[in-house]
């Protein structure tokens, strides 16, 4: 039987004494998160991601598309026009989106384009966590766009998610979970930490970042 983090089963959250909303603070994501923009022509906003405390990194195009793949940037900012065309000529930018979702589904994508692009790729859009419009869009927009997908990635919900999934694919058990996060942020804390000093070690960082956004 899953546990409240699972598909079969939903306690209620007055059944944790663990706080599944909360997230790191803004200050902390901005420290801990890393930015990739893959666009052809220079990004107007790099300066001021930097200079509001962010780590953000540009390619002018994908060289080695398995560098995109394994997970090493938190959110990738991605133009659809004019980068991947070594890849795909005609589907450009759409052609590594689709690979980065096919292969690494939970790696977050801003995909960005030209209000002027051609209308029938916009049917990838959903491929994307979110799409915005080159032109129309300020660094408000995407700013906030990044700090709102960053904050539900570090929520202790999708964390632990993560862990969930991470665990059940590599074969091993997710017991005691969920006893863990009902006896509370101390219990669940200990609990990740013994997982990845047991050798198991896609607990290691997830356990980190839990027991940052709760404080142990």
């Amino acid at each position: 039987m899953l546990g409240f983090f699972g598909k079969k089963k939903a306690v209620e959250p007055s059944c944790t004494n663990v706080d599944l909303d909360k997230t790191l603070s803004d200050v902390e994501l901005k420290k801990r998160s890393k930015i990739l923009v893959i666009d052809d022509l220079d990004f107007a906003f790099t300066d001021l991601f930097r200079k509001e405390g962010f780590t953000i990194d540009q390619w002018s195009d994908v060289e080695n598309i398995d560098n995109v793949l394994d997970g090493r940037f938190d959110i990738i900012l991605l133009d659809l026009n004019g980068v991947g065309k070594a890849y795909s000529e005609t589907e450009q930018g759409f052609y590594i989106l689709k690979e980065i979702k096919e292969k690494n589904p939970s790696q977050l994508v801003i995909a960005y384009t030209n209000s002027s692009w051609n209308a029938g790729f916009f049917k990838f859009k959903d491929i994307a966590d979110l799409l915005l419009d080159k032109q129309l869009s300020e660094f408000k927009d995407f700013r906030n766009s990044v700090l709102d997908l960053l904050r539900n990635k570090y929520r202790i919900s999708s964390l632990l998610n993560e862990y969930r999934a991470l665990v059940e694919k590599s074969g091993a058990s997710v017991a005691g979970l969920d006893e863990a996060v009902s006896s509370g942020s101390e219990s669940l804390i200990s609990y990740l930490k013994d997982k990845s000093m047991s050798g198991l070690s896609v607990a290691a960082n997830i356990a980190t970042v839990v027991a940052a956004v709760l404080g142990g």
